[in-house]
């Protein structure tokens, strides 16, 4: 009986461990057809874009996004420490005339169980045309 109940403390253990797995996950945004539509201007030193989600209430700046190749190239990435198994978020530029959310997709959504990783990039808004 005594080994019954290791095995099951083991197995309880186990599972409460995958349940609030942690890993650094790197969110990445390739904010280029904003850039050329004048909508996000990272030369001007206050536009940037963050991360805003279930890792953070929805609300905040705390998850700044920075540009992955120092100037390189229009992908904008960072890293932050998730605890959460899933990840729904959505990325959102603070530009001189307030907050743009993506607003024309769904929350975004990532399996974040899996520990530590690299998000694809993608699109802001999923926005591929400059209007």
């Amino acid at each position: 009986m005594k080994r019954f109940t290791t095995i099951i403390a083991i197995t309880a253990l186990l599972m409460v461990g995958n349940v609030f797995a942690q890993g650094d996950i790197t969110f990445q945004v390739d904010m280029n057809v904003k850039m050329q539509e004048l909508l996000f201007d990272p030369t001007n030193g206050s536009d940037i874009v963050v991360v805003r989600g279930n890792l953070n209430g929805w609300a905040g700046n705390t998850e700044v996004l920075a540009n992955a190749s120092g100037g390189a190239d229009s992908v904008w990435a960072g890293t932050f420490t998730l605890t959460d198994s899933a990840a729904v978020y959505k990325f959102v530029m603070i530009v001189t005339a307030g907050e743009l959310w993506e607003d024309a997709i769904p929350n975004r959504e990532a399996d974040i169980s899996g520990g530590t990783q690299t998000l694809p990039v993608v699109l802001f808004d999923d926005d591929s045309v400059v209007d």
